[in-house]
């Protein structure tokens, strides 16, 4: 890659990170999300009979509300997780097809189990390309939008294993 490539390079992705972040920011505020009810209001109070309870049959009655909670807590984190994933898998594929609208021969993919690593094999990866990644990439709009998406690293890499190979790696803290 030439230096006005490299600029060019630097300027859409930083772009399109910003418009990523309006576009995640707009979802957000419109997804409907299922608010955590209490677990009192989630299980059906004990049938009022004129008999007071038990402390034996309270604890029961506690223990059933808490193991409902958790098993909502828990499917819910699970949904969750699942979106934030095909969110992270989306947003590299905007990288890719940016890259390759601006003849950039490279392949973005999420990777990882979680898909929180966002992966560039370029051919013609380098010291240059390294860079333009930093400033357009890992930077400002750009590294607020890997965060909020849940990526923890970054791998810029030509793919090649011998001494030809170029590898760059960024964690996200």
């Amino acid at each position: 890659m030439n230096n006005l490539t490299n600029r060019a390079f630097a300027v859409i992705v930083g772009a399109l990170v910003l418009a990523f972040v309006v576009m995640i920011a707009v979802s957000v505020t419109t997804i409907p999300t299922q608010k955590s009810s209490s677990a009192a209001a989630a299980a059906p109070p004990p049938v009022n009979t004129g008999k007071q309870l038990t402390p034996k049959q309270q604890a029961a009655w506690a223990a059933a509300l808490r193991k409902q909670q958790v098993a909502q807590d828990k499917q819910q984190a699970k949904q969750q997780a699942a979106q934030d994933k095909e969110l992270r898998v989306q947003y590299a594929q905007i990288i890719d097809n940016a890259t390759l609208d601006m003849g950039i021969e490279s392949t973005t993919r999420a990777t990882g189990p979680d898909r929180t690593t966002l992966y560039i094999k370029d051919v013609l990866a380098g010291r240059v390309g390294a860079r333009a990644i930093e400033r357009g990439l890992l930077s400002g709009p750009g590294l607020i939008a890997l965060k909020a998406l849940g990526f923890r690293k970054v791998v810029y890499t030509n793919g090649f294993e011998s001494e030809l190979g170029e590898t760059y790696s960024w964690t996200i803290k």
